[in-house]
């Protein structure tokens, strides 16, 4: 254990400046425990150094600690009129024939080290065990005097207090510090793991041992690999092992046993530390617990998907609504198909065949077997079930789309209809067949709250434009009876109807089509009818 150094017998002054002068510099000395109190070793050693080459009037002041708690060699040197570097580098020569004095008393000249001539040279250990010691070189013969050494000893002697001091003191630090290290490593909400450069587990925190209820010694090693779902183990292990492999951080979902034998879902996280020759030392790892978060995305996609088969539902029950209308749209050019077919064949049956009647009939089949295809195909897109998209859609193209589908069901209600539809209008970004159902359902409630109309014209306007931000917005008013003032609060709620028979859900499942567009449904009466409107963001915004 290390000492203080044995203090030298003090000798009697009988100079009054001699005495007046020690006395000076054993009150300096005494001042040391309260400046060196604050400071590290290294600054400790460099005050003493300091405070040493003036009251000894020396040439120079060596002072060496060894054993500071995992730290490196401390030197300090100081000479006058060199540089502390210069001055280091001198005296490590001559440290040889110094350092083996540091248990006697016999008094030792060597080469002066930062000057001509001889330097006598006076050695106090420090009890830091090693060769820790102050070495003070002097020119004159009689150095040192044993007032000097007493001086010297009283040096040594608060050096090694003060480090003594500061090591107890960092060792303490050091421990609250592991404390509370390992207690914030117990108590954060994860099971925390650290392993070998080879993968083997070497440490883990107590809430580990806790869930999984395995003694520690099993843990370690590959142990821990018992706690995890058989379906995982395997992907488990070949992830662990390329990352080994490699040297990448890695993170995988997996389940984990609870001591009670449940399995939940855990985040497995783990990155490498490394070297300074970048050679991994150590992996880390965190096990954190994300079985709510799974159980929640769960049900969020389980309702994503029974919202879509309902509007699905929904979009086809509204074309079952249409089904005169639709077959009105495919028999009109189905019929025309047919009588340009006949035209076609006369014209073909006479003599000479008439070529170009024949060939123009021919094109007209063309185009009437294409009417016939584009209403196919726009009730297929509507019936299709299929995930949402997010496309660059021109709202126009969507307009015109569901006009061309309900224009028999407009015209066989006695609807006039008019479009206004904006030019130059940003596209947007979002899924064309959701958007579709939106103007479907707005026109075909429009068309029915007209039914009843009769004492002025059944008028239907669609409306595009830009809204009053940075959107597009599409509105649709018709010349019915209006809605009624107690059913604006609940319009778009689910299963609300005014309907006979209604579901319910069709303005519910709009609005939930356009907020998830992120944009906005309204609803409002004007004079002599009611208009329904929605704005949507522009694919730029």
């Amino acid at each position: 254990m290390p000492t203080r150094p044995v203090m030298p017998r003090v000798q009697a002054l009988s100079d009054p400046t001699e005495l007046r002068r020690c006395m000076r510099d054993l009150l300096a000395l005494s001042a040391l425990p309260a400046i060196l109190q604050s400071y590290d070793p290294y600054q400790m050693a460099d005050s003493i150094a300091a405070a040493l080459v003036s009251m000894l009037d020396s040439e120079f002041v060596y002072i060496s600690l060894h054993g500071t708690r995992d730290g490196p060699l401390i030197e300090i040197a100081r000479a006058d009129g060199r540089s502390a570097a210069d001055s280091l580098e001198a005296i490590r020569a001559v440290l040889p024939e110094i350092l083996p004095t540091l248990s006697s008393d016999r008094q030792l000249a060597v080469a002066n080290p930062v000057g001509g001539g001889t330097a006598s040279i006076a050695v106090a250990p420090i009890g830091l065990g090693g060769d820790s010691a102050i070495v003070v070189g002097s020119q004159r013969p009689d150095f040192p005097t044993p007032n000097e050494r007493l001086l010297l000893g009283i040096a040594a002697n608060e050096a090694t207090v003060a480090l003594q001091r500061w090591q107890a003191e960092t060792e303490e630090r050091t421990r609250q510090t592991e404390e509370e290290l390992q207690l914030v490593i117990d108590t954060i909400p994860a099971l925390v793991w650290s392993a070998l450069p080879d993968g083997s587990v070497n440490f883990v925190n107590k809430r580990l041992i806790e869930y999984t209820g395995l003694p520690l010694e099993e843990v370690k090693g590959w142990g821990w690999t018992v706690s995890w779902h058989p379906a995982d183990r395997a992907t488990l292990l070949e992830k662990w092992r390329t990352a080994l492999g490699a040297g990448n951080p890695f993170t995988l979902e997996a389940r984990v046993r609870r001591a009670d034998g449940e399995y939940r879902w855990f985040l497995c996280s783990t990155v490498p530390r490394h070297d300074d020759l970048g050679n991994i030392v150590t992996w880390y790892g965190t096990i954190t617990d994300v079985e709510d978060r799974k159980r929640a995305e769960e049900a969020e996609k389980a309702l994503h998907q029974a919202q879509a088969d309902l509007a699905h539902l929904t979009r086809v029950s509204t074309l079952g609504e249409l089904t005169s209308s639709i077959a009105h749209e495919v028999n009109q050019p189905l019929a025309a198909v047919v009588a340009n077919a006949n035209a076609a064949l006369r014209w073909l049956g006479t003599q000479p065949p008439n070529l170009e009647e024949a060939q123009a009939a021919l094109g007209r089949i063309s185009r009437d077997g294409s009417r016939a295809g584009d209403v196919i195909r726009r009730i297929r897109a509507l019936v299709k079930k299929a995930p949402p998209r997010k496309d660059r859609l021109d709202i126009n193209e969507i307009i015109i789309d569901v006009i061309a589908l309900t224009r028999s069901e407009v015209l066989r209600n006695g609807v006039s209809l008019e479009t206004r539809l904006g030019r130059d209008l940003p596209p947007i970004r979002g899924d064309r067949v959701q958007l579709q159902q939106v103007i479907l359902n707005f026109i075909i409630n429009a068309i029915e709250a007209m039914s009843e109309v009769t004492e002025r014209p059944r008028e239907l306007a669609i409306d595009s434009g830009k809204d009053a931000s940075t959107g597009v917005l599409v509105t649709v008013r018709d010349s019915g009876p209006g809605l009624e003032p107690e059913s604006f609060d609940h319009l778009f709620d689910a299963f609300y109807t005014t309907k006979p028979g209604g579901m319910g859900m069709g303005l519910s499942i709009c609005r939930s089509i356009i907020e998830a567009h992120g944009g906005q449904v309204q609803a409002a009466n004007v004079p002599q009818g009611a208009v329904f409107q929605f704005s949507v963001p522009t694919a730029a915004s």
